[in-house]
């Protein structure tokens, strides 16, 4: 069974009966690993629990093809319901997951755990497909869905934010669900008995990272700034910044370009299209995004989606290094806003 986006939450919340395994998979591992625990204790009422919880490896189901089948056939010495776990799966567990749910109608549950599996993956395949199993995406959000998550973070710690302080930390957060988790705990631990987070408690608690940031560095590149580009992905790279994350905002950058030009066309004036994208665009960056607005067509933007698209399928597989790559394909782009 695939699991579209609006019934993942209720899903994990409430599994269904004839569902005997789920394969969490996606390149957020921190969300992949948020919703096994959050799956998992619909199952068992203790995570680490030896007599109810079974950890395998994928090499042990692997080498022997009847080990996943033995162990979800199970009975706990306890009784109850038992949880069996895989971690770091990939297509090579696919024979043992169909070996152990053909015709399976017990109380057993499986957990898999797995990275970012393409479409065609025969693993993720089986499991859209079989009738007794589950297919869960985890990708990372961004837009209206991190500011969901923000928001629901906080609401468990008791707290709400003010709209500016929601537009400036789905702007800035960054990485997987763990880390924004993390991030947003230091942030409610920060505002200690304040029911209300403020733009400034954002700023003191979380701000961005070291003296730049991802927006800093898109920034230069939509503003054709190639001084301050330079100085920008230097400090980047020298704290660490992963190139591909760094091509990725500027593609969403770029997208909001996109969208908010689109809203533009259908009447809307520039302030109005930039209140109406998600998250909205900050109040202090307004003016630059304006410009950029003016600087950047359709066309233009359709063929930098395409371009950032292969810098960043380059990065991954060329024998130069990344940085090198994202680079270059940084100065190109801003050279080319700066002709504009």
């Amino acid at each position: 069974m695939k699991i579209g986006y609006k019934d993942i939450d209720y899903f994990i919340k409430s599994p269904p009966n004839h569902i005997k395994a789920v394969l969490i998979y996606g390149p957020d591992q921190g969300l992949v690993k948020e919703r096994s625990e959050l799956i998992g204790k619909t199952v068992v009422p203790d995570l680490n629990d030896p007599f109810l919880v079974k950890d395998l490896s994928l090499s042990q189901i692997s080498d022997d093809l009847t080990l996943l089948t033995d162990e979800l056939n199970g009975m706990s010495m306890l009784g109850g319901r038992q949880l069996i776990r895989i971690t770091q799966a990939d297509d090579k567990a696919l024979q043992s997951c169909k070996n152990a749910l053909e015709d399976y109608d017990g109380d057993n549950f499986i957990i898999i755990e797995a990275g970012e599996l393409g479409p065609r993956s025969p693993l993720r395949v089986f499991f859209e497909k079989e009738k007794n199993g589950a297919a869960l995406p985890c990708y990372v959000e961004d837009g209206r869905g991190l500011e969901i998550t923000i928001k629901n973070i906080l609401n468990e710690e008791g707290k709400a934010l003010n709209p500016d302080a929601l537009n400036f930390l789905a702007r800035n957060l960054k990485g997987d669900r763990l880390m924004i988790r993390r991030e947003i705990e230091k942030l409610a631990l920060y505002a200690h008995d304040k029911p209300t987070i403020s733009l400034e408690d954002c700023e003191q608690a979380i701000g961005i990272r070291g003296e730049t940031g991802f927006n800093e560095v898109v920034f230069a590149v939509a503003n054709g700034n190639l001084k301050e580009l330079e100085k920008k992905l230097n400090q980047a790279f020298d704290e660490g910044f992963p190139p591909q994350a760094l091509i990725r905002s500027l593609q969403n950058h770029l997208k909001r370009l996109y969208l908010a030009k689109l809203f533009v066309m259908e009447g809307k004036n520039s302030k109005e299209a930039m209140e109406s994208i998600h998250p909205k665009v900050f109040f202090k960056e307004q003016p630059a995004f304006s410009a950029q607005m003016n600087n950047w067509s359709i066309p233009v933007l359709e063929r930098a989606f395409d371009y950032l698209s292969e810098t960043e399928k380059e990065s991954k597989s060329s024998n130069l290094p990344a940085e090198l790559i994202c680079q270059d394909s940084f100065f190109k782009l801003a050279r080319f806003a700066q002709k504009k």
